[in-house]
């Protein structure tokens, strides 16, 4: 859409500008959760590509850190009624090739558990805890905070 051109090294593209950004058509992400996975090389270090779902309502971006040579996968929950993607590959300008680019739709319960499994390795409030334990105090902290507005406004 912006930005791009196609490279003089052949299967390669350059970012003219901070803001390079692909149009995605074709089939659109079946709506719930899915695991977008993402693998590219390009000349410069630290990149974060960007992936903008649209709809008439909203719209929602995620921001995906790459590795070299490594797949990068995020869940990413596509809303109903998504009309339009765009990828932005970089933030910077540069040369870069686009490996992989794929939507694998998962089943909610998948879905959930891969978060719950994710918070328990990762944060020190829910480490080592069972899955069934990280759940049931997220349940309690949502229902904590809807009893007091004054909590959910401060975490927004």
């Amino acid at each position: 859409m912006q930005q791009l051109s196609f490279s003089e090294q052949e299967g390669k593209w350059r970012a003219e500008g901070t803001e390079p950004l692909f149009l995605l058509e074709g089939q659109l992400p079946l709506p719930g959760w899915n695991m977008l996975e993402v693998a590219s090389e390009q000349d410069v270090t630290g990149v974060v590509a960007s992936l903008t779902l649209e709809s008439v309502h909203r719209s929602v971006t995620v921001d995906l850190p790459l590795r070299v040579g490594k797949v990068t996968k995020r869940l990413v929950y596509v809303p109903f009624g998504v009309k339009r993607l765009t990828y932005s590959p970089m933030s910077v300008e540069g040369t870069f090739s686009l490996q992989h680019f794929r939507f694998v739709w998962l089943t909610p319960t998948f879905a959930h558990n891969r978060l719950l499994q994710r918070l328990a390795n990762m944060h020190e409030h829910y480490r080592d805890l069972p899955l069934p334990e990280v759940m049931q105090s997220l349940k309690q902290q949502a229902a904590s905070s809807q009893a007091r507005p004054e909590v959910a406004a401060d975490c927004a």
